[in-house]
């Protein structure tokens, strides 16, 4: 018994062997050819565009930019922008740009100094201040969603002079 698997098993490793031959070189015709080559030519094919990875030339087309805050002095709808949050602004304006799809929200408050009408219309006019800058910097006003809550969201304690002059801001959020 020992002797005829012994005798099954080599006949099925000669058959193995054979078949092997007969594919790689009768049919493949390689038998010619040096392993490395084969290697070389299977492991290296042509690029085409479509294989090409694209890069956005931009990392604001990728990632959209931080929430901003502006601050605004007591009674005023406008300030003067100082060249880090105009550079802020320009980004925004950079990413909506590349990226049509989204859009900005510009959302103006105010203190509790005054009366709530006049609070709410003043954080109307602090939002409409900052959607005209957008604007100008080339965002389509159809992007640009404003709102106002006068001093209804503080975010800090209106008690002091430090927590009044956080709550006058605009917030600007892409969406």
């Amino acid at each position: 018994m020992k002797k005829s698997i012994f005798l099954l098993t080599t006949l099925l490793i000669i058959w193995i062997a054979g078949s092997a031959y007969v594919y790689v070189c009768k049919i493949r015709n390689d038998c010619g050819k040096a392993p490395a080559e084969t290697v070389i030519t299977t492991i290296q094919p042509e690029l085409s565009g479509a294989d090409i990875l694209q890069v956005p030339d931009k990392l604001t087309e990728i990632t959209p930019p931080l929430p901003l805050t502006i601050y605004f002095n007591t009674g005023e709808s406008t300030c003067v922008l100082s060249d880090p949050e105009e550079e802020q602004i320009e980004t925004i304006a950079d990413y909506l740009a590349g990226n049509p799809e989204k859009k900005v929200l510009v959302t103006g408050h105010a203190d509790n100094t005054g009366s709530s009408l006049i609070n709410e219309k003043i954080s109307a006019q602090r939002a409409g201040f900052i959607r005209q800058q957008l604007v100008e910097m080339g965002v389509g006003p159809g992007l640009i969603e404003t709102s106002a809550y006068g001093e209804l969201e503080p975010v800090s304690d209106n008690d002091t002079p430090e927590g009044r002059a956080k709550n006058r801001r605009v917030e600007i959020k892409i969406n």
